[in-house]
């Protein structure tokens, strides 16, 4: 378990302000935020590489912030690797073992991570995945009790990326290890954690479940981060248990109870778009014209268009080619009132 308290970080360009800050065993958290808001400054705080102006940090209870970062017991993977280019595999995952004085074998940690077959080879020669399991390798030899991932997988092919996402998620479980990575991606945030805490400015503005966060963003700037489509809308009163809110000229129904101005958000995945005007049970439905696709490979984003709003939806490059959408097609946009949220 990690717990910071009251932690002031100061430096010559950012100001690091965390209150508290939990990782429970068992924990997988994404740090995330935009670029420049902290999360480096944070994660190599934790690890000792800069001086507190005040705060206490602990792993299982103990005290850790005045201890240098040898002994703390953190180990850091960033997304360069970091390996040496003048010593082999096997002598780069040893490295720690041997500044520490310990003797160790490595060939288990190595196998975990399928790289036995590597050990007399170079840096140079490895590939992008390989290095990253190399350097995964080096930071898990000394058994820490925390990991600390610093975009690890940015740097890597798509493929690549998959693989490693699984490796590290099922390594770090196997080995017991408490792990915060910091990520922009949102897709890894998903498939690997179960919190998620967001960074703006230094500070922490959410901390909560993967569900929670992305299902229930807040404040406005975490929703705009976690690509959830946010609306202005005015609540003008109830139907049929439901909430209504009047965005735009539409009128959309929500479940939660509100009065006055309201800050809705919705997560593009749960917005249903059809060619034709179909029956359904969900609450919302709504006649608009696609306005913008946007094709990435393996998802296609539509920026949607309403009377006074727009909305961001997407779907499989499959469901485009079976509906036969394109640009300037009038649509019908469907979404339960359970999936809109108030911000």
């Amino acid at each position: 378990m990690l717990e910071i308290k009251n932690l002031l970080v100061e430096l010559k360009d950012i100001k690091i302000e965390i209150p508290h800050l939990l990782v429970e065993k068992g924990d997988y958290m994404a740090l995330m935020g935009t670029s420049g808001a902290g999360k480096t400054v944070l994660v190599e705080s934790i690890a000792g590489f800069y001086p507190l102006t005040r705060g206490e940090i602990y792993i299982n209870n103990e005290r850790i912030d005045t201890k240098p970062p040898n002994k703390r017991n953190i180990a850091i993977v960033y997304q360069d690797f970091m390996l040496f280019p003048h010593m082999t595999v096997e002598e780069n995952i040893k490295y720690p073992l041997k500044i520490r004085k310990k003797r160790e074998d490595i060939r288990e940690i190595a196998e975990l991570l399928g790289i036995e077959n590597l050990l007399d080879r170079y840096p140079r020669t490895l590939s992008g995945g390989e290095l990253q399991r190399c350097a995964l390798a080096r930071a898990l030899v000394l058994n820490p009790e925390i990991l600390l991932l610093d975009e690890p997988l940015s740097s890597l092919d798509r493929k690549n990326r998959e693989n490693m996402r699984k490796l590290v998620k099922d390594v770090v479980r196997e080995l017991g290890v408490e792990v915060i990575h910091i990520t922009h991606d949102i897709e890894t945030a998903w498939l690997m954690a179960n919190k998620v805490a967001i960074m703006h400015n230094g500070k922490l503005v959410q901390i909560g479940t993967i569900d929670e966060v992305f299902s229930k963003p807040n404040p406005e700037f975490v929703a705009d981060f976690v690509d959830a489509n946010i609306l202005r809308g005015e609540v003008i009163g109830t139907e049929d248990s439901l909430t209504a809110v009047k965005v735009g000229n539409e009128r959309i129904y929500i479940s939660e109870m509100a009065k006055g101005k309201v800050l809705l958000s919705i997560r593009p995945e749960n917005i249903i778009v059809a060619k034709n005007k179909m029956e359904s049970s969900m609450r919302n439905a709504i006649r608009g014209k696609i306005i913008e696709m946007e094709n990435r490979g393996t998802t296609v984003r539509l920026r949607l268009q309403f009377q006074g709003f727009s909305l961001l939806s997407v779907l499989t490059p499959n469901a485009i080619h079976a509906l036969s959408l394109k640009e300037g097609d009038e649509v019908f946009v469907y979404f339960k009132a359970s999936s809109v949220r108030v911000v």
